[in-house]
């Protein structure tokens, strides 16, 4: 373990010199602000507090070291800016005088929100929630810390944007997750490429959860809002917040992956709503995803696609479907849009409906906007994603891989339409093994007359990750309504080919590794100086490629030192501690 004395503030790795840390280039001589916990500070004595990570109107979140568990994690402070003030002892928060009804208010919501999250630990696309505790006059939320980068950074790494199939396996994970999100009442209301983090275990996972006022102009606390990303009735003039505001942030994300740009900020589009998509872009998404973009991108929130649920089926569409339809011309894809959008909405006003027409601008594009672009073939193959190697991703062994994620959710949701007879307040349990727990979880099907207890999590050769091993009570059991089925969740297989990832970069073979589903802790660096080899890249690994091994095994990857310029250089060996982006 680690000595918590001596632990790096900016990557909580173990410091080996005084002053600038040499693997992440902390230098506490930089000084910090006195509002927020000072680095080195011992938390509740067990959690070492780290750098500020980000802060808005609800908080700050550092980075820290758990103690206890011997693990990297993020800590969210409540710290609500222009309520409350660090007393003279650093720790205990003071409310301002005439602040502290907004101030309580706004503690209790956020208690409430982090103690809701942590009932969701199983959902894959959440960090998951380690602690909940109250000291200091506020209260703490303890994450898992996952090294990764936000998806903005992610695509401006990999040219600005990604083609249809690479967008749609990338937010796979995160339809099931939202709709689990909504069911427990929880509306994000910050979905946008800087809360989106692409994990270097290749997952799209969601972070930034706040308070409603945080992310809401004109309230109690200084708002966060995304422009491009917001939907109009965050702004406070459009009518109340709810599911649709969150189907308006993630339609519009998937719209910045596809396009390169956001869409133009919601308030502006009211009076003028000029939103295009490139013509290419067009013609290599399927006309159902364009459409379920333009219904989920209506300004108002009456016109708007209401559930994630309803969205799921439009964007579970590959572009190899696009082939059936090559013929089709650029106008018979605005005739196709402008013909299902105006039938969702024909119970609507006629006032809508001539602002829902506005929308029709975003398909009028696609026979009007620039036709030049470049074919993104090769996107991931830096970071390793959904490079060259694609039986890798897609035939993972282990279950991990991102690939046919949406054809999985697609069975599963065939699956779930089997009945469970409900006669007197009693059920007869259908089986629920080899289903995805996420899917089982939130389907309308199961939800409103059972619930669902993970109890144990297992190996298995025969299941992929995330699929029901067994239930408790049994199929066919006949049981009460409001029974809880205890279920046990496959981890996927134990063991896997070892990648080979000789000739990558240090971060790509690190990518490619974990995507497999090592463990990042038992992923040694190791470095050499060989002139007559590759610069800068894995010249060895243990175990050798394709050796069938466990995935608790330790990985031992040496990179090259020589960067094609003769020179003196010494050799070395360290851990690979590369701290959360």
């Amino acid at each position: 373990m680690l000595n918590p004395n001596n632990l790096c503030p900016g990557c909580m790795s173990e410091k080996v010199t005084e002053g600038k840390c040499p693997i992440c280039g902390y230098n506490p001589e930089d000084g910090f602000n006195p509002s927020y916990l000072a680095p080195g500070f011992m938390l509740d004595a067990r959690y070492v507090i780290g750098k500020v990570i980000d802060s808005n109107g609800e908080g700050v979140t550092y980075l820290g070291y758990d103690t206890v568990t011997a693990v990297t994690v993020n800590i969210r402070e409540y710290f609500p800016q222009g309520l409350c003030e660090r007393d003279s002892d650093g720790a205990t928060v003071v409310m301002l005088s005439g602040s502290e009804y907004s101030y309580n208010d706004s503690l209790t919501k956020f208690i409430e929100l982090s103690r809701e999250l942590f009932k969701l630990n199983e959902l894959p696309a959440l960090f998951d929630i380690l602690d909940v505790r109250e000291s200091n006059n506020t209260c703490y939320r303890v994450t898992r810390s996952v090294p990764g980068i936000t998806l903005r950074e992610f695509l401006m790494r990999n040219g600005g944007m990604l083609n249809w199939d690479q967008t749609r396996s990338l937010f796979a994970p995160l339809v099931a997750s939202i709709s689990a999100l909504h069911e427990a009442g929880i509306i994000h209301r910050g979905i946008s490429p800087d809360t989106l983090i692409v994990g270097k275990d290749g997952k799209l996972r969601l972070n930034g959860f706040c308070v409603a006022e945080a992310r809401t102009a004109k309230s109690s606390l200084t708002s966060q809002l995304f422009p491009g990303f917001a939907a109009v009735e965050q702004y406070g003039d459009a009518g109340p917040q709810g599911p649709w505001t969150d189907i308006y942030a993630f339609a519009a994300t998937i719209y910045r992956t596809l396009v390169g740009n956001p869409p133009p900020e919601a308030t502006s589009r009211l009076d003028n709503d000029s939103m295009t998509i490139p013509a290419k872009v067009a013609r290599e998404t399927p006309k159902a995803v364009l459409e379920t973009l333009s219904n989920a991108l209506q300004v108002l929130p009456d016109d708007r696609t209401q559930s994630i649920d309803k969205m799921r089926r439009g964007l579970s569409i590959s572009s190899a479907q696009i082939m059936a339809n090559k013929s089709t011309s650029a106008p018979a894809v605005k005739s196709t849009v402008t013909e299902t959008v105006p039938t969702e909405k024909a119970a609507k006003s006629k006032k809508k409906k001539n602002n829902s027409g506005k929308m029709y601008g975003l398909v009028a594009g696609i026979v009007t906007a620039f036709a030049l672009g470049i074919i993104v073939f090769l996107i991931f193959s830096m970071l390793g994603i959904f490079g060259g190697d694609k039986d890798t991703v897609s035939n993972n062994s282990s279950g991990n891989g991102l690939s046919g994620v949406y054809d999985n959710l697609n069975s599963q949701q065939a699956a779930s339409k089997e009945p469970i007879s409900n006669t007197a307040g009693k059920l007869e349990l259908v089986s629920f093994v080899s289903k995805m727990y996420t899917e089982v979880s939130v389907n309308p099907d199961y939800k409103d007359d059972l619930k669902f207890k993970v109890v144990s999590k297992q190996y298995s050769d025969e299941y992929v990750a995330g699929q029901i091993i067994s239930q408790n009570p049994k199929p066919g059991e006949v049981v009460p309504v409001g029974t809880t089925v205890e279920v046990v969740l496959s981890l996927g297989s134990s063991s896997v080919n070892m990648p080979s990832v000789v000739g990558e970069d240090e971060n790509g073979a690190v990518l490619k590794i974990l995507k497999e589903g090592f463990n990042y802790n038992n992923i040694i660096i190791e470095r050499k100086y060989v002139e007559d080899d590759m610069p800068g890249c894995v010249i060895q690994t243990d175990p050798e490629p394709n050796t069938r091994v466990a995935l608790d095994s330790t990985v031992t990857i040496i990179i090259n030192t020589f960067t094609g310029a003769p020179t003196d250089a010494p050799t070395g060996n360290g851990h690979n501690t590369s701290s959360n982006n």
